[in-house]
């Protein structure tokens, strides 16, 4: 784990920085009521989206295949693999198979697991992009910031 200033350990204002996402989730679901069969009917739509397109073949030009080497945890043997597909879409995903599960972090609780994305962007001046040779696919007008209070960080339009 990263060291921490001193200052933000002991500074009351800046200890909810270092709450993790999951805990922050929880934190939004009891400030706002939030039942452990809201988020699982959400899951079972969000789910199904990118169920039936990656199905379709739809995300092969979006994800750039990448190889790494990967020990088996049974095993301990080391194996090369090829990650070129998101492992996270699960088929037929259900309200009754998602209340079988236990939340993660809470027994009340309605977060039931972690899953982060990752995403790339390469921002550079026009004519860097063009000294290199990188074809250019949009244009940066503008940018904003936004930002809650660190507790209930995960807090947002959905």
């Amino acid at each position: 784990m990263a060291s921490v200033s001193d200052k933000v350990l002991t500074n009351p204002n800046a200890e909810d920085c270092l709450l993790p996402t999951a805990i922050t989730s929880q934190n939004v679901a009891a400030s706002e009521s939030i039942t452990h069969a809201t988020p699982d009917a959400f899951a079972v739509h969000s789910f199904s989206k990118p169920n039936a397109s990656q199905k379709a073949s739809k995300f092969k030009d979006k994800i750039a295949p990448i190889e790494v080497k990967w020990v088996d945890p049974m095993t301990e043997e080391e194996k090369d693999l090829l990650i070129d597909s998101d492992d996270g879409i699960r088929d037929g995903v259900t309200p009754e198979s998602l209340g079988k599960l236990k939340p993660a972090f809470k027994n009340d609780g309605s977060t039931l697991a972690v899953s982060n994305g990752a995403a790339a962007v390469l921002l550079t001046k026009q004519s860097t992009a063009k000294r290199l040779s990188i074809p250019i696919l949009g244009k940066c007008v503008t940018s904003a910031v936004i930002s809650v209070p660190p507790k209930i960080m995960v807090f947002r339009p959905v």
